[in-house]
């Protein structure tokens, strides 16, 4: 027999792929025994053209002596109860209607059991033919998603860079980050109206001016000063007129 075995989470599974019974006797001579030598094994059974199966003579005579009193057996029917003479009876006689398949299980038990206890003679020589497979971890890397946070942040960098070298070249100072500049700032008296006794109590410049929006312009007198986008924008408006 030549298997198909699996082994998945530790769990093996086998499945017969063939089955090959054609044998040849062969006398003993000073290299055996007499036995029985399987000829012919087909090529999709990945038997290495070097390796020899074959069972002896003996080891086939002592299996017909257990297995002859096995398979004799009677069995008694009354009515609806059978009685019989061996749990191998009864195993037979409830594969009646499909033996083979019964004969199949039972030989395949056999092999299973000259696998696990038969003897190799050649204790060097584990080769086998066919195609093995091992199932590992495996990483699949998709660039594209590894280049887009990478193009992103040189985008940030370049843009980062070119910013400050282009303020450098204009001579532009930045400080409007810088908390001091804003204390010469002043306020334009329309938002200084809204404040009223805004300071006086909790939240009072949150209500009063909170969401007033504002811009920072350069008077004609070189001042700074906070002024109402509203109030720009209908200064614009009248001066256009």
């Amino acid at each position: 027999m030549s298997y198909n075995i699996t082994v998945n989470e530790g769990r093996p599974n086998q499945t017969v792929t063939k089955i090959w019974n054609t044998t040849q006797f062969e006398a003993s001579n000073s290299a055996h025994d007499d036995e029985y030598v399987f000829v012919d094994v087909p090529v999709e059974m990945n038997a290495t053209s070097t390796s020899r199966y074959s069972t002896s003579r003996v080891a086939l005579a002592a299996l017909r002596r257990f297995v002859d009193p096995l398979i004799e057996g009677t069995y008694e029917k009354q009515y609806t109860i059978i009685n019989f003479s061996s749990d191998w009876a009864e195993g037979m006689y409830n594969a009646r209607l499909n033996l083979p398949s019964w004969i199949n299980r039972f030989s395949t038990s056999l092999t299973n059991e000259v696998r696990l206890h038969g003897s190799v003679r050649d204790k060097q020589r584990h080769q086998y033919s066919g195609q093995a497979y091992k199932i590992a971890q495996m990483i699949i890397v998709e660039w594209k998603w590894l280049l887009f946070p990478t193009g992103l942040i040189i985008i940030s960098v370049y843009y980062l860079f070119h910013t400050i070298i282009r303020g450098a070249r204009d001579g532009i100072s930045v400080w409007k980050s810088d908390s001091l500049p804003m204390l010469f700032c002043r306020i334009d008296a329309s938002i200084l109206a809204r404040v009223g006794d805004g300071m006086d109590v909790p939240n009072g410049l949150d209500n009063a001016v909170g969401e007033v929006k504002v811009c920072l312009l350069r008077e004609d007198d070189g001042d700074w000063v906070f002024k109402p986008i509203e109030s720009e924008e209908s200064s614009s408006e009248s001066d256009s007129d």
